[in-house]
């Protein structure tokens, strides 16, 4: 990749970065989220959303997390699989072929679901409690 794709590319990960930052601090979606609105520091509550810093030093342990999931599952846990509809890192094609691989049954067939009038995404439902959706 030449330099000047890879300037191409920094400015569009910057991009999208700030429209993430715009977009989840405005007020109506924090309502919409449920987030509590606040004036001092209350424990739970989130001033501000601050994106995560891709330059942590970690080093990665857990490759698949597949076995955790169907421990908590198989001890009875509810679990709520999302993906946004236009998640560019990790699509929501992805995030369906990880719920197919646990081979759950579907009991609650792909359905949208609104707000306001106006589709916000899809959900569907698997056996051992666990509920897929997009937003």
């Amino acid at each position: 990749m030449g330099l000047k794709n890879h300037m191409f590319w920094n400015l569009i990960a910057k991009d999208r970065t700030q429209q993430a930052y715009y977009w989840i601090n405005e007020a109506s979606v924090r309502e919409a989220l449920h987030i509590r609105k606040v004036f001092l520091y209350i424990q739970g509550s989130i001033r501000e959303w601050i994106r995560c810093n891709p330059d942590l030093n970690f080093i990665r342990t857990v490759y698949d997390v597949r076995p955790y999931h169907l421990n908590l599952s198989n001890k009875g846990y509810r679990s709520l699989i999302y993906s946004g509809d236009h998640d560019m890192v990790i699509p929501h094609q992805s995030t369906q072929a990880w719920i197919k691989e646990l081979n759950y049954s579907i009991i609650d067939q792909r359905r949208s679901w609104k707000l306001n009038g106006q589709i916000a995404g899809y959900t569907e439902s698997y056996s051992n409690k666990m509920t897929f959706v997009t937003l």
